[in-house]
């Protein structure tokens, strides 16, 4: 019989975009629901190896046609002030479809 071990929360560390035109591109790998407050976690498979990050109102909005295969492109754009006066952080989202067998048919 085995032993008993602990399962601990993990603290999962995301990419953070802080300048403008910080840039992730690559294939989705996966999309989960994490973090405190449930928020998308994305990850992607880049040239350097996965990156992750936790989307935000603008990113999961852009983000929601894309599934798990597709390539894509996300360019932080800065921060831009909303209609409301507050502040929010600007994306720009580049999609490639993937191809399958039933889109060659």
């Amino acid at each position: 019989m085995t032993e008993w071990q602990e399962v601990k929360n993990e603290v999962r560390e995301g990419y953070q975009f802080q300048r403008t035109g910080d840039t992730i591109e690559g294939q989705l790998k996966s999309v989960r629901v994490d973090g405190q407050y449930n928020n998308k976690f994305y990850t992607v498979e880049t040239e350097k190896g996965d990156l992750s990050f936790f989307g935000t109102a603008v990113l999961n909005t852009r983000l929601c046609a894309v599934i798990v295969g597709d390539s894509i492109k996300v360019v932080y754009k800065g921060e831009v002030k909303g209609k409301s006066g507050r502040l929010f952080k600007d994306f720009q989202v580049f999609i490639k479809k993937k191809v399958t067998e039933e889109m060659v048919k």
